[in-house]
């Protein structure tokens, strides 16, 4: 009776199918789906944005009336749209626009001296001298001095911000504004950091110490911020992402988001976590948010859902700003969380009235304490918690596996760290030979029935939102540039890292039901590349192109 009941459903829709014209059918294609019960097709039909029908050439023919678009694939490969579940669409070019330095990928120390001292020389009237995105790499221990930068910018204030995003280096010109001296004590969940002999501040600020300097820099802004967007998700559009998280929203680039959408130029549905312990000063202050998140949540629709809120519940075990389950191998420290008791009851009440949580958390303690919080709003508000999302999570601890699936907490990976890079080094000293091995365990976690997804972080700590960069490094744990050798962490296989990238993603954006697969009735939202992904080598998935992004059954782009 089952199985009659079944085929009858499949008839019926395939009859209702039938019954009316496609606008569009994509014939004599290699279509990887990620529908685990059709993971292959030949051909889809599109119908109002949404599939109709997924499956043979025969099968779309019936839909295809005379007003049809057919386009043949000539046996392309075709899988779904990217959903990016962590990245910060105006980040990376927003300084730029501002009129601020944005270094290149992959300087060394002299190359960043050089990059400072020709926009220094290029902009003799700019009071501050700012710059983002210096590598981890680029200075021993991963930190840049204010003697080294005394050098480079000896006569005004110079502020430069680490790939991380949590770290940054100010000169002496710059500490003395900000009135940080040998005595200044650390600011709450952040940390100065000082020369062991002398206790003068080395300019090295993490989490909330770059505060006392960054409140003193003038914000870009909203036109910047809008610029800036808009050409992140142009690139994000060729990189073949077409829903997404924005990871640390302000009310400036929500506004653009409304703007892009009433102006026709928003191929996305997405998630916008408005940003509530932002701790620089530079973007918006914790009562800032708290102020707007309310009104944030009014302005929510289907396609730009602005009912979430973003915590960093800890920094980079970089700084020892993480918190450990264990000492950290190289201090005695535990580390600790970024977040005060008001933060976490606030986090809970958020929790409580139904709103999307999200927070960043590197290390095994920092999650153990996230998912404590997740726990009690559980407890305290039954039935109003909804699925709740763990960002980053490097370093899980095996004991709290259960606990993911239990609490309906995603663990989201990123960025694209899991193969050796400029800071591995750094980060093996800080956890000791045993957790080093722990690294990103992805394949203990995808084991143990935890729901992966992946966020590129972009810009922070990678180069690109490229997601053939990330799935390289899934599938091989090898650096995708070549530049590093060795491996780190044991590999996932191509069918786990393509789905952690496209269903992964949708279900820690709750929109598991109409994104991240091609299925009849979800949002016809795909790629097309320039090669089979299962038919080449592992070590150049990288090299892949998307030759044309479909959202909504629309081309959105199309490359050369």
């Amino acid at each position: 009776m089952q199985v009659k009941h079944l085929l009858s459903l499949a008839a019926l829709l395939m009859t209702s199918a039938c019954s009316q014209s496609a606008d569009v059918v994509y014939t004599n294609g290699r279509i990887y789906t990620v529908n685990e019960a059709q993971p292959w097709a030949e051909a889809v039909a599109i119908k109002d944005g949404k599939f109709l029908v997924v499956g043979s050439n025969a099968d779309v023919e019936a839909v295809t009336g005379s007003g049809t678009e057919v386009v043949d694939l000539g046996g392309e490969f075709v899988m779904p749209g990217i959903v990016d579940a962590h990245i910060h669409p105006y980040e990376n070019y927003v300084q730029q626009e501002a009129g601020n330095l944005l270094f290149s990928d992959q300087l060394d120390a002299d190359g960043v001296a050089a990059a400072i001292r020709e926009f220094a020389a290029a902009n003799p009237d700019r009071q501050w001298i700012r710059g983002l995105k210096y590598g981890f790499g680029a200075f021993p221990g991963a930190k840049m001095t204010k003697e080294w930068l005394d050098e480079v910018v000896p006569d005004r204030p110079a502020y430069m911000v680490d790939e991380s995003g949590h770290n940054a280096t100010a000169n002496s010109l710059a500490l003395e504004i900000a009135g940080i001296t040998a005595d200044t004590p650390d600011p709450p969940l952040g940390a100065i950091d000082r020369d062991p002999v002398t206790g003068e501040p080395t300019g090295y600020l993490s989490e909330t110490a770059m505060g006392l300097v960054g409140r003193h820099i003038d914000r870009p802004s909203p036109d910047a911020y809008k610029r800036a967007m808009a050409r992140s998700l142009e690139q994000m559009t060729a990189w073949g992402i077409t829903s997404f998280i924005d990871m640390m929203a302000l009310e400036s680039s929500i506004d653009a988001y409304f703007e892009f959408e009433a102006e026709g130029r928003l191929p996305f549905r997405m998630n916008v976590a408005l940003a509530m312990n932002e701790y620089t000063d530079e973007v918006l202050t914790a009562q800032e948010a708290r102020d707007y998140l309310p009104r944030a949540v009014e302005r929510a629709t289907e396609k730009i859902d602005t009912r979430h809120f973003k915590f960093w519940a800890d920094g980079t075990p970089i700084s020892y700003t993480s918190l450990l389950v264990e000492p950290y191998a190289d201090r005695d420290t535990y580390g600790s969380i970024t977040m005060t008791d008001e933060m976490i009851e606030d986090a809970i009440g958020y929790l409580g009235q139904g709103l999307g949580g999200h927070m960043h958390s590197i290390t095994d303690g920092t999650a153990r304490r996230v998912l404590d919080i997740v726990e009690q709003a559980r407890g305290q508000y039954p039935g109003q918690v909804r699925r709740f999302h763990i960002g980053h999570s490097q370093l899980v601890h095996p004991d709290d596996y259960a606990r993911f699936i239990e609490l309906d907490v995603v663990a989201e990976i990123g960025p694209a760290m899991w193969f050796p890079f400029g800071a591995t080094p750094v980060l093996k000293s800080r956890f000791g030979e045993e957790r080093a091995a722990r690294y990103f365990d992805i394949r203990a976690m995808l084991d143990a029935g935890i729901t992966v997804a992946w966020g590129s972080d972009w810009p922070a700590g990678t180069p690109d939102a490229n997601p053939f960069r990330g799935l390289e490094g899934l599938v091989t744990r090898a650096h995708p540039s070549g530049d590093y050798e060795g491996t780190w962490g044991e590999p996932i296989t191509l069918e786990e890292g393509i789905r952690i990238l496209t269903m992964g993603s949708a279900y820690a954006m709750e929109r598991e039901d109409s994104i991240g697969s091609i299925e009849v009735g979800k949002h016809a939202d795909f790629i097309v590349l320039d090669r089979d992904l299962f038919e080449i080598a592992p070590e150049t998935i990288y090299d892949t192109v998307v030759k044309r992004t479909v959202f909504a059954g629309e081309t959105v782009y199309q490359g050369r």
